[in-house]
């Protein structure tokens, strides 16, 4: 007979998610993040790669160590305190923070915020993944977006060979300051983590022996099934999920901002 008692809730707690066997440099990072000390955040991110470092063990990130401190709303909060969260977050995403890293769970910082019911920080989130999109939409030769996009960002100028990975784009944030940003091309899309291998950093993301070729004939042509607001391959692997709808949609209305919308998916 099943055990009718539900699973318990996954632990959030800093010792949790910051293992001892954390690199010190990595625990520096993630703790001012999880603090949500804006100021250390900016003085620690002088390295390329520390805005997206991990835990070895937990796959923590600093954009996950940032929304899960949080937790979830409470009458308790202080609105100062979620607002230091959103400028630690936005900044992590803007010198180079992965939105889509998976931690030892198989979360993204935006699936921690949306199980947390933290919305400001989802839409943060969500806003990085149609930024992205966006990006990857020029850098891969679609044509010159209009006016129209947008104004939260504008990617102003993409020097470079794209084939090498790295692209030095100059990124205007929300409050009108150019933040330059290194990108690697292939990482922030994704594409390094098709392998399912492990990463520079030592951390192995979640069901690596199950990580199949995307582009592979066998996988296009398998079995789809929607159920419960997710789309998961033969083998249960999400191929979509619901919280991703709005980068999707706003993506969508970016590269296409004169078509009408039509059925929804």
């Amino acid at each position: 007979m099943p055990d009718p008692s539900p699973a318990p809730p996954p632990d959030d707690s800093i010792s949790a998610r910051i293992s001892p066997d954390c690199p010190a440099e990595t625990q520096r990072v993630l703790t001012a993040a999880w603090s949500h000390d804006v100021a250390a955040v900016k003085k620690l991110l002088d390295e390329p790669g520390r805005a997206s470092c991990q835990d070895p063990k937990t796959g923590e990130t600093p954009l996950h160590a940032a929304i899960r401190a949080c937790g979830p709303p409470s009458n308790e909060d202080d609105p100062g305190d979620l607002e230091n969260a959103k400028k630690t977050v936005y900044e992590l995403l803007m010198w180079g923070g992965i939105w889509n890293d998976v931690d030892d769970r198989n979360e993204t910082p935006g699936c921690v915020a949306h199980r947390l019911g933290r919305g400001e920080l989802y839409n943060l989130c969500v806003e990085a993944g149609v930024r992205a999109e966006m990006l990857f939409g020029v850098m891969d030769g679609y044509e010159e977006l209009g006016s129209d996009v947008g104004e939260e960002m504008e990617v102003v100028e993409a020097e470079g060979d794209v084939n090498g990975g790295e692209e030095d784009v100059v990124v205007v944030g929300e409050n009108g300051d150019e933040v330059p940003e290194l990108v690697d091309v292939d990482e922030a899309n994704g594409r390094g983590k098709e392998d399912g291998g492990e990463k520079e950093n030592g951390f192995q993301p979640p069901n690596n022996e199950a990580a199949v070729n995307v582009n592979s004939e066998a996988y296009l042509r398998s079995k789809l099934t929607y159920s419960e607001g997710k789309l998961v391959d033969e083998d249960g692997n999400g191929v979509m999920m619901a919280w991703e709808t709005d980068i999707m949609r706003r993506s969508v209305d970016a590269l296409l901002p004169a078509k009408e919308r039509g059925n929804e998916f």
